[in-house]
């Protein structure tokens, strides 16, 4: 029974049928709201601004914007609902982008036509969108959903691959460490015991050439 609507005066007005009268109105913004949607069943209403802005407001009050979804380049001219919690946008600069709200996302751009968005439907199970240049186009959505998904796990497969190789190659790094550190302990080994000898010889005092003490006596 009711309709929420955005106009020139930069609000969001809720009009309930049955009773023929404005049930609220939200604050006025700090831009002109172009498209509207009713997300988490009527709890939040999103709304597309001509900043790029998706404004989103509870739909039992409709005072002010409580979050702010940046990201789209220009005006958001329409706004249409493919889930609870995802649309597709169209936007002034004739993008197509599938979205995602809570937490909010662009995934990806659908498609780009040569003038802005003015419409999005549904038609069996593609989507239609026209411009002002008479041209009806048609999307599959299905498609681009299966595309991010395998190109989501791809990326996901190849991120643990890397880190299997990295934590192999830091094994092979520690691997080569200790033995570098082994060898130079056996260099510093063998180097100490060269420098006692060579001490030793030119001292005159090495083990083998020093006399005894009972020779000594006896030649006397």
């Amino acid at each position: 029974n009711d309709i929420y609507s955005t106009g020139g005066d930069c609000c969001l007005t809720c009009f309930d049928f049955r009773q023929r009268k404005i049930k609220g109105k939200s604050e006025q913004q700090e831009d002109e709201l172009s498209s509207v949607i009713a997300i988490r069943n009527g709890q939040k209403i999103a709304t597309g601004c001509q900043n790029g802005v998706v404004l989103f407001f509870n739909g039992a009050t409709l005072s002010d914007c409580e979050d702010r979804f940046t990201g789209h380049p220009e005006s958001i001219e329409y706004i249409h609902k493919v889930g609870d919690e995802s649309c597709v946008t169209g936007c002034a600069d004739g993008g197509l982008r599938l979205c995602s709200f809570y937490p909010h996302s662009i995934h990806g751009l659908l498609g780009k036509q040569k003038f802005g968005v003015e419409r999005i439907a549904e038609c069996n199970d593609l989507l239609v969108s026209c411009s002002h240049d008479t041209i009806l186009r048609f999307w599959d959505l299905e498609a681009y959903i299966s595309y991010l998904e395998d190109k989501e796990s791809k990326e996901d497969d190849d991120g643990s691959e890397n880190s299997d190789n990295s934590d192999d190659s830091d094994n092979e790094e520690e691997n080569s460490s200790s033995e570098e550190s082994g060898s130079a302990a056996s260099d510093g080994d063998d180097e100490m015991k060269e420098k006692s000898s060579s001490r030793l010889e030119i001292a005159g005092k090495s083990p083998e050439k020093r006399p005894r003490a009972q020779d000594f006596f006896k030649d006397l």
